[in-house]
């Protein structure tokens, strides 16, 4: 079986994700601080912080954010909000730098219609439509390197049909290549 072509999971770091969460809960504390002394700017700094707190744990939760790259495209999730990107609906994958912090970004093909006008305002502001909320342990150029070739072969196979369309039945180098269950 080769490796490079398993359909793939990539987690975020835990180490980053509770590092955020102690440091949240720790400006929230002193915004308790803040408010005790009477200054209505702690009641701002304890909500804002109470809530990055809150969303830090949730991502330490099991299940709520990963990577998955398969023979039709891949899936994203964030604090259990999925999206699906099928291979047909992108035009290329490129390394987008926000604040000094490198991610993954895309452009979809010219015939994808949703989200449009979000879209390209987006594409005016970053250069992209669309990008993953992390990098999943990996450098932004490697994960473009790795989106890039899974595209490629999907694309040269034929297995980037959306499995709605029949991509179940179709023969692939892709080890399992079957409709994920829903919730994978």
């Amino acid at each position: 079986m080769d490796v490079d072509l398993a359909v793939l999971t990539l987690y975020p770091s835990k180490k980053k994700m509770l590092w955020m969460m102690l440091t949240s809960f720790a400006f929230s504390v002193g915004g308790m601080f803040i408010i005790q002394d009477g200054d209505v700017l702690g009641y701002a700094c304890f909500g804002f912080f109470g809530l990055c707190t809150l969303v830090s744990g949730l991502m330490l939760m099991p299940g709520a954010n990963y990577l998955t790259i398969r023979p039709d495209g891949f899936t994203s999730c964030t604090v259990f909000r999925t999206i699906d990107v099928n291979w047909l609906d992108v035009l290329e994958f490129r390394v987008l730098t926000v604040a000094g912090t490198s991610t993954v970004g895309w452009i979809y093909q010219p015939h994808y219609q949703p989200k449009a006008r979000a879209r390209k305002l987006a594409a005016a502001m970053s250069g992209v439509e669309e990008s993953l909320p992390a990098n999943y342990s990996v450098p932004a150029q490697q994960l473009v390197a790795l989106l890039d070739k899974r595209r490629r072969i999907a694309l040269e196979e034929g297995t980037a049909v959306r499995w709605a369309a029949g991509g179940i039945d179709l023969p692939s180098r892709w080890p399992a290549a079957q409709a994920p269950a829903k919730g994978e």
